[in-house]
């Protein structure tokens, strides 16, 4: 019955594609599936295929800012849209705040040491994919 895949999959959404391959290394030693966008437009249309279970997001990208895509998948989504942690240079507090009152899971300052997104990226792509997993053989 769940012939889907249901391994859990990262959106990487970077303007830096260093920080982006840092942070792709660091998840590449576990069985997630892993992909890296660096603007805008590549998040959504990405999204629209396939829906992440976890978008780690810059929300200083070019073309569609960070903020602005939350905007995006929280009106568009219905309930059904991936966890998201801000991995950014922005460390103000004001910043952070205004994050975390738009919806995202969490928020990681750069620079950060890579074991502290293994854990967070974990729970919150597992949860989601577990969710997922519920609504394709019909549990609530």
């Amino acid at each position: 019955m769940l012939a889907q895949d249901v391994t859990p999959r990262i959106l990487i959404a970077q303007t830096d594609p260093e920080v982006a391959a840092v942070i792709h290394n660091s998840l590449a030693k576990t069985n997630f599936k892993v992909d890296a966008v660096f603007d805008g437009l590549e998040v959504i249309n990405t999204v629209a295929k396939q829906l992440p279970d976890l978008l780690l997001l810059d929300p200083v990208l070019p073309l569609i800012d960070g903020l602005d895509i939350l905007r995006i998948l929280s009106v568009n989504a219905k309930n059904d849209r991936p966890a998201v942690i801000m991995v950014t240079t922005q460390n103000e507090d004001i910043d952070r705040i205004v994050a975390l009152e738009m919806g995202t899971e969490d928020y990681i300052a750069i620079p950060f040491n890579p074991r502290e997104l293994l854990p967070k990226s974990f729970c919150d792509a597992v949860h989601q994919s577990k969710l997922k997993i519920k609504k394709m053989v019909g549990w609530r």
